[in-house]
């Protein structure tokens, strides 16, 4: 852990709303950063520098030296090495106090409900609306504070979440979509290095600013187009019809197509659907359907089992148990041209509810 007295924290004493007793916050802290790239490149070596006690980096990648331009963490050298590894060594270099845990892995749902109730906030430094999708939905139902970032040629934006704030949006409020290509390709329409590196250093800021209590998270949008030096800042609000947060979640698109279903509905129009149970089989035996109803067990994407044949006429109505799964599973089902709707608020919901 890192020391509070260390000299390389003298400039951190004389500040309002930090000195020593934020210094000692600091060190007792622990960070999850999600994507070891452009963005966490600044966010890690500040993070670090301030003496946050504690990093986990999660990212699968390598580096190319495509990289290098934004991604300023790595030297030539790196070219081939684990981001996480490089990450770690050049971080330690700068503060031997900060504990670094690596994980070379992608973050999915299983993955991410198993991390962050042992974090105090996550960054996302990943470049994938389907990660950053996880991280809002898996963040929110833990009322864990999370700092998303976003860069695209020569924009970018950052957002501070806190589902422990009763007015907090979440990322759907602002893509109720969320599908991947609403962030911009950096393959396909390039990046500026420079605005990935402001903001990577903006969520650094942000991140120290939640852990001494100086702010909280608080649903503030804040974009820079790069190109013309201009900003522009909103608070985002709620969204009472939002899938993640919303009270009221949405039941259709804008196209009129029905999203999700109560299970008072589904009861009452139980024919038009093939129900499809996307639980693990621990959670079917200790939660099992209730009498007199079945279902398709899918382990959905991601654990390389085929999409099931589903009866022709039918709907594929989604279970999991929050409705979270549930979701993502839909979004990656429209991607391979399959409609499903989601039974709202998954297993749990219908235990709530009693229906039988």
């Amino acid at each position: 852990m890192t020391d509070s007295m260390d000299p390389r924290y003298a400039r951190h004493l004389p500040l309002e709303h930090w000195g020593r007793e934020g210094q000692e916050k600091l060190a007792r802290a622990k960070v999850l950063v999600i994507g070891a790239g452009g963005l966490s490149s600044p966010a890690l070596l500040y993070l670090a520098g301030a003496g946050v006690g504690h990093l986990t980096l999660v990212d699968p990648d390598r580096i190319e030296v495509s990289n290098l331009s934004r991604q300023v963490l790595y030297t030539t050298a790196d070219a081939g090495r684990l981001k996480v590894e490089a990450a770690k060594d050049k971080i330690e270099a700068l503060n031997p106090g900060c504990r670094v845990e690596v994980l070379p892995q992608g973050l999915d749902e299983a993955l991410a409900k198993e991390l962050f109730p042992r974090f105090d906030l996550i960054l996302d430094g990943s470049d994938r609306m389907d990660c950053k999708a996880t991280i809002n939905s898996v963040a929110h139902a833990f009322g864990k504070p999370w700092i998303y970032a976003s860069v695209s040629a020569w924009e970018g934006r950052i957002l501070s979440l806190d589902s422990r704030r009763g007015d907090s949006a979440c990322l759907r409020c602002l893509h109720p979509n969320l599908k991947d290509g609403q962030i911009g390709n950096c393959e396909l329409q390039g990046v500026v290095g420079p605005v990935v590196g402001a903001f990577g250093s903006l969520q650094a800021l942000e991140a120290i600013r939640i852990l001494l209590g100086v702010s909280t998270a608080g649903s503030r949008l804040l974009s820079l187009d790069g190109g013309t030096f201009t900003t522009l800042e909103h608070q985002l609000k709620k969204n009472p019809g939002c899938a993640v947060c919303g009270s009221k979640p949405a039941t259709q698109d804008a196209d009129g197509e029905v999203l999700s279903l109560s299970v008072g509905d589904y009861q009452k129009s139980r024919e038009r659907y093939v129900l499809v149970d996307l639980r693990p089989e621990t959670e079917r035996e200790n939660h099992p359907l209730p009498s007199g109803y079945t279902a398709t067990v899918w382990g959905a994407p991601g654990t390389q089992e085929p999409i099931p044949q589903f009866p022709e006429g039918k709907t594929p109505l989604l279970l999991c148990r929050r409705g979270m799964m549930a979701y993502r599973v839909q979004a990656e089902l429209a991607r391979s041209g399959v409609s499903a709707v989601v039974l709202r608020g998954g297993m749990e919901a219908w235990n709530r509810e009693g229906q039988s």
